[in-house]
């Protein structure tokens, strides 16, 4: 009788262990690797909002070897890998000139381009740049909104109206931070220069072009000494404030910012200008999308008048 008790205890004894196990709080899940969110995006196609930038787009060029690449400021971060026929990677969302000096270094070091396209932000040529007023796209801290596996950012809570109070509404942010300078900085010139100079030697077609602005905000700023730093240097330059092509500002993220179609028209309209460009852009692709999509920001089902200029968003193939 006593070793069946004692039998009996030690089962309950057993019995309790197994219930206080397994009421313990679970433990917390690790956080990703850099290297596992990346396969996690590269999965579901799903945007990312990385704990550290720099990081997560070291691993993105490692991962992507990318032949083309873009840098610029927020002005370049529209462009995506969809308008070309090889790896491409968007190192945009730059404010400085020396970001953008030691982000292009970073790639260099890591998978040298084939061509490098550079958004040049006219913020960063100036004598005195006014401060930066949040506007749009990575202003619009929200959980839908994040980089894409090119490296490409999307601000949907923007463009779909969720987020309404980081609008640039009527381009009203926009013209607090609008260049009033006609002089670009010759000491940032001259950087820019030798920025270009460096890259000579690197074996890379380097296109450099100045995004067009929203039609209140058209820039006065001189820029001669990049166009004649580029020819110097054997790059292409390319003035896109001219608008040579048909200008919508229903096509702007902000006043400064193009949106996914409008980059596709500054690509298209490069492209028949410079040979190296137009082997590496998929041109008929980005000419249905122009066409379809044209007086929208995105390809998005739900985008909406956000900006408040009365734009109808409206998708149809455009004669």
């Amino acid at each position: 009788m006593k070793s069946k008790t004692i039998i009996f205890s030690a089962v309950a004894i057993g019995l309790m262990i197994g219930v206080i196990v397994g009421l313990r709080a679970p433990e917390k899940p690790k956080p990703m690797t850099v290297e596992q969110s990346l396969d996690h995006q590269a999965l579901d196609g799903g945007l990312y909002r990385p704990d550290n930038l720099a990081s997560w787009r070291n691993a993105l060029i490692r991962r992507l070897k990318p032949e083309i690449a873009i840098i610029g400021s927020g002005e370049a971060l529209a462009f995506g890998a969809d308008s070309f026929n090889i790896p491409f990677i968007n190192l945009g969302g730059m404010p400085r000139l020396e970001d953008a000096i030691s982000s292009t270094q970073t790639l260099f070091a890591s998978h040298p381009p084939k061509v490098l396209l550079i958004a040049v932000d006219e913020r960063w040529l100036e004598t005195t740049p006014k401060q930066h007023v949040c506007s749009g796209m990575l202003c619009a801290a929200h959980a839908t909104d994040g980089y894409a596996a090119d490296g490409s950012y999307h601000p949907l809570s923007l463009w779909t109206g969720k987020n309404a109070g980081t609008a640039d509404s009527g381009f009203a942010k926009s013209i607090q931070t609008s260049n009033t300078s006609s002089t670009a900085d010759t000491g940032q010139v001259q950087k820019f220069s030798s920025w270009l100079a460096a890259l000579k030697g690197q074996h890379v077609s380097v296109i450099v072009f100045v995004p067009p602005a929203a039609s209140k905000l058209k820039s006065g700023l001189n820029l001669d000494g990049i166009d004649a730093a580029a020819k110097a240097n054997g790059a292409a330059y390319f003035d896109e404030r001219l608008n040579p092509f048909h200008l919508d500002d229903c096509e702007f993220s902000s006043g400064y910012e193009p949106g996914e179609i409008l980059a596709k028209r500054i690509l298209l309209d490069m492209a028949t200008r410079s040979a190296d460009l137009q082997s590496v852009v998929k041109l008929a692709e980005i000419g249905w999308d122009i066409d379809h999509y044209g007086g929208r920001v995105s390809k998005l089902v739900d985008e909406t008048d956000f900006l408040n200029l009365g734009c109808s968003k409206i998708s149809k193939p455009r004669n």
